[in-house]
């Protein structure tokens, strides 16, 4: 894990600046994370935090949520236990620690110990009991030591008392040993009073004493209310909540920060990347030096090896340039041979030779200059041998450079992305969608949230949905609708979610009515069951064709509805309707048309949220589609290639049996089309097709024509359940 040190002034202006932030929010959950901190999931006015807590380092408050975690251990496991659904009563610095207290309802308190070796650790305030810590306690520790603050305060004039007592001590160290003051700080303040940290206290003189506190004085005003800055150092960030002109030369980058809260949040992770690229070059350096060792032993080696075949080399030669006395001692087995730089002598069943140092044998059953050219072969491959180490070597020493200069490009890892946080709407606790004017569609998930949408939301401009099925949400279409395509969108997502999608049907009535025909009190004699309402007649009826369409936007957001709002708002889309394929299957297939189109895979989250969408966990694929693709869904262009149906709409009489007294009551009227004043059907809207045949794709369905169905060319068209009479035109 990453760590970084923030000194108590530091801390102590950050607890401020959070105080405010975090108080009054509400724990949602707590989490551990792959670097090995710990975040507290907060919501407050609708917005998301995480408040991150980094063991023996610092708190910083994260707006948004992380898309990572790691597996929660016992001490995050202990947090969610005794911290969730708890508020936040408080948060502050504790005086003379660098450390932070939270306190939440219910009297627990977590304090968070900002320096190597502390701890974070849960309490009970009322009995000062631990209830988790982590570090957790080691065997036969008694106390942990939580945060109880000290009431000492930084003394400047004690100083002058050192400077009697402690002559022989450094400025610099009893500035940061003594008064506590961090190192930064410290080196600044001297720095700014133009005196080095090695001077001793019993060479400072007074009016050097006096200008260094009232520099010390004015830089701890300065850190109350100054601009937070990072210093960009070569290889280190610097945070400071002053001035630091000691750095301001050798600074790379001085960045400034609007809150504390953010110079420390970029701050941690300016310091994790350069101590994680730090770590890496210093990984990088030692594997390159563990190869330059290597190639020092093989050119050691290499060397030795050279040595032996020069000497082997200078014993061949004399021996071939004697070689024909050698070969006499060698005929008679007899006798010695002394010349300059060789010595011979016939022993046994051998000719010990001696040259330069060197002392050999010639076999007497071979001939010498056989034996001669068998001691220049050594020498060759001794001589090969020497090449390969010194190949060896320079291939190690080229790869320790190849490896320094890599580790030179390493990306540092990129950090835990954030989601950025927005206030919650009230209707996000529901099923909602959008129709293509804009009106909100808010349906129930079950029997308690439909009752709860009808009395907390239901008003007096909207129009309340409800299938003709056991099973179906409670839709308000808010506002009304503005044209009779938002009736048809509000009712087919109502008929989506109901239960006539688990049973595998077409289409199903739909009813809506006012909010005054909408009644919780049953009339006199009458039970009314928990989670049930009257409905007043009359009741507005409506075919709602079973489809849903799920999407993902240009923002990466699930969204879901009506096709034709979920084709205007995605960059990639899928019509479902009712089937047997799992949500997984389908949304697969839209995970990688959605990658296809933005050349980013969906994150796990999104896929989650999608599958939720999808009514029942199952369905069929219809459609699917990208901004700027075409159909990949092979039925959806069979469709589109023969116009819809595949039916000659030239003469729409032609769909009628003779003498239907009802055709001229029914008339094309742009997307949508009206029977009677009731709204008949759903319009796909092709506008292609609408100027070639002069008449809306679209399924019209009359509860008032004759029982006998027509019969197109094609044969008679199969009615949804319920209908007496009905066509198609497209």
């Amino acid at each position: 894990m990453v760590r970084v040190q923030l000194s108590s002034a530091d801390i102590e202006r950050l607890a401020a600046e959070l105080s405010d932030q975090v108080k009054g929010s509400r724990v949602q959950n707590a989490y551990l994370m792959p670097d090995g901190s710990y975040t507290l999931r907060l919501r407050k006015g609708g917005e998301s935090w995480e408040l991150q807590l980094v063991p023996e380092s610092l708190v910083v408050l994260v707006k948004g949520t992380f898309e990572e975690r790691a597996e929660p251990d016992g001490f995050c496991r202990a947090l969610r236990e005794h911290l969730r659904g708890r508020t936040v009563t408080g948060l502050r610095a504790v005086k003379g620690e660098r450390a932070v207290l939270i306190r939440f309802e219910g009297g627990l308190e977590l304090c968070c110990q900002l320096y190597p070796g502390g701890r974070i650790v849960l309490l009970n305030a009322t009995d000062g009991s631990v209830l988790a810590a982590h570090p957790a306690q080691k065997h036969g520790e008694t106390s942990i030591g939580p945060c109880k603050g000290s009431s000492t305060t930084l003394d400047l004039n004690a100083l002058e008392g050192l400077r009697t007592t402690a002559p022989s001590r450094k400025l610099g160290s009893v500035l940061v040993r003594e008064l506590g003051i961090a190192p930064k700080y410290a080196n600044e303040a001297l720095h700014r009073a133009g005196l080095q940290g090695d001077l001793r206290l019993g060479e400072l003189g007074m009016d050097q004493l006096e200008r260094l506190k009232a520099v010390l004085e004015a830089l701890l005003e300065e850190a109350r209310s100054g601009t937070p800055r990072i210093y960009v150092l070569k290889d280190r960030a610097e945070l400071s909540l002053v001035r630091l002109t000691h750095l301001e030369d050798e600074a790379v980058e001085v960045r400034e920060f609007a809150d504390v809260n953010e110079a420390v949040r970029e701050y941690h992770r300016m310091a994790s990347a350069l101590q994680s690229r730090s770590a890496r070059l210093k990984e990088a350096e030692e594997r390159a030096r563990r190869l330059e060792r290597e190639a020092e032993e093989k050119l050691a080696q290499a060397a030795s090896i050279g040595a032996q075949a020069e000497e082997l080399r200078r014993a061949a030669t004399a021996v071939f340039v004697k070689a024909g006395e050698l070969e006499r001692l060698r005929a008679t087995r007899s006798g010695a041979l002394v010349s300059e730089g060789l010595r011979a002598e016939v022993r046994g069943n051998a000719i010990e030779v001696e040259v330069g140092g060197q002392r050999f044998q010639l076999s007497l059953g071979e001939p010498v200059t056989r034996q001669v050219s068998s001691l220049f072969d050594r020498v060759k491959g001794l001589e090969e041998a020497r090449r390969n180490l010194i190949a060896e070597a320079e291939a190690l020493r080229s790869d320790a450079e190849r490896i320094r200069h890599e580790a030179e490009k390493l990306e540092v890892p990129e950090a835990v992305p954030v989601r950025p946080s927005r206030p919650k709407q009230w209707y996000e606790s529901y099923r909602w969608t959008f129709t293509t004017s804009g009106r909100l569609v808010v349906g129930g998930k079950d029997v308690s949230t439909n009752v709860r949408l009808l009395k907390r939301h239901m008003e007096r401009e909207d129009l309340v949905f409800h299938a003709e099925v056991r099973g179906s949400p409670v839709v308000l279409l808010k506002g009304g609708a503005s044209d009779e395509s938002d009736v048809v969108q509000a009712a087919t997502f109502c008929a989506a979610y109901s239960r006539a999608w688990r049973e595998g049907l077409g289409s199903v009535s739909v009813y809506y009515v006012r909010p005054e025909q909408i009644s919780f009190t049953p009339p006199p004699g009458m039970y009314l069951e928990k989670g049930s309402f009257i409905v007043k007649p009359p009741k507005n009826y409506v075919v709602a064709e079973l489809k849903i369409a799920i999407g993902v936007t240009t923002e990466g957001e699930a969204v879901c509805g009506h096709p034709d709002y979920v084709r205007s708002a995605s960059v990639a889309y899928a019509v479902i309707r009712p089937g047997r394929r799992p949500a997984r299957e389908l949304v697969g297939e839209l995970v990688r048309e959605v990658e296809r189109a933005t050349g980013s895979r969906p994150d796990e989250p999104l896929v989650e949220r999608l599958m939720s969408l999808v009514p029942y966990g199952v369905g069929e694929l219809v459609e699917m589609r990208a901004q700027q693709g075409k159909p990949t869904s092979e039925t959806q262009e069979d469709e589109d290639a023969d116009g819809g149906s595949g039916l000659d709409l030239a003469d729409p009489e032609d769909l009628l049996e003779e003498g239907a007294e009802d055709l001229p009551s029914i008339r094309p009227v742009g997307r949508d089309a009206r029977y009677h004043g009731y709204p008949v059907g759903h319009v796909k809207h092709e506008p292609e097709l609408f100027r070639r045949q002069g008449a809306p794709d679209v399924l019209l369905v009359g509860r008032y024509h004759r029982r006998k169905p027509p019969e197109s060319r094609e044969g008679p068209r199969e009615l949804p359940r319920g209908f007496r009479y009905g066509f198609s035109v497209g």
